[in-house]
């Protein structure tokens, strides 16, 4: 995929084009936003990698995300930023970006959120439900216990966990869920460690459940994440 890399710091540019190369992927770095929707307008990219850095001379990556070309183009953003906070990962997901993770983040959280990137851009569709990608990167287990949801709109209730992986879960909802909506969910951790509070997109719903991905993962919560899956795959 030929990809943008809307970022202008040296170092973070360079480690998001070896990632890229590494993959398989051709990466144009774009040093601000406006150069970068100066090229976008002249030849679209299959991806776009958006610092939302507010310091950028000219536009901020938000304002790239509200251009009207981008916004038709149904090109696959992912927002990255350098401390992300709930706030701007609700707001990107908002603009249209389908996920926002920290630029600190490790090689292997990156992948994960790269290999999903890849399924928008190719159109390819796992599961065969018509509502978009889903990523399958590691084992989904069975969890014991109910989750807590905590809607964009304040309600809150609770489900069951059908299963998790360290990008998704699917629950077993008591209530009606829109698409897209963001909710905050309170995941249980094995023997008796805090529950994992997480950010989650909610993509389709199977017969046995809403499939929710998780969107802003930082780096803490992707590990304890990967640590309950292997817990939990042991245990079944």
């Amino acid at each position: 995929m030929r990809i943008f890399v809307v970022e202008d710091e040296e170092r973070v540019a360079c480690s998001l084009q070896a990632l890229l190369l590494d993959a398989g992927h051709t990466p144009l770095v774009v040093p601000c936003v406006d150069l970068a929707l100066d090229r976008f307008v002249a030849t679209p990219p299959d991806a776009v990698l958006l610092s939302l850095h507010y310091y950028f001379p000219g536009m901020s990556g938000f304002d790239f995300l509200q251009r009207e070309r981008v916004r038709e183009s149904n090109v696959p953003i992912i927002t990255l930023s350098a401390s992300p906070t709930e706030s701007e990962a609700r707001e990107s997901l908002r603009l249209g970006a389908l996920d926002n993770v920290g630029k600190e983040v490790s090689p292997d959280l990156l992948r994960g959120v790269l290999a999903y990137l890849e399924l928008h851009a190719t159109g390819d569709r796992v599961g065969g439900t018509g509502t978009g990608p889903e990523r399958r990167r590691s084992p989904r287990p069975e969890l014991a216990g109910p989750v807590r949801v905590a809607e964009g709109n304040g309600a809150e209730w609770q489900g069951d966990c059908v299963n998790l992986s360290t990008f998704g879960i699917k629950i077993r909802s008591r209530r009606p869920i829109a698409p897209r909506d963001v909710a905050k969910l309170l995941v249980p951790s094995p023997n008796g460690a805090p529950a994992l509070e997480l950010l989650a997109l909610r993509v389709r719903r199977d017969p046995d459940g809403d499939c929710f991905r998780f969107v802003s993962l930082s780096e803490t919560a992707f590990r304890s994440l990967s640590e309950v899956v292997r817990a939990q795959t042991k245990a079944v």
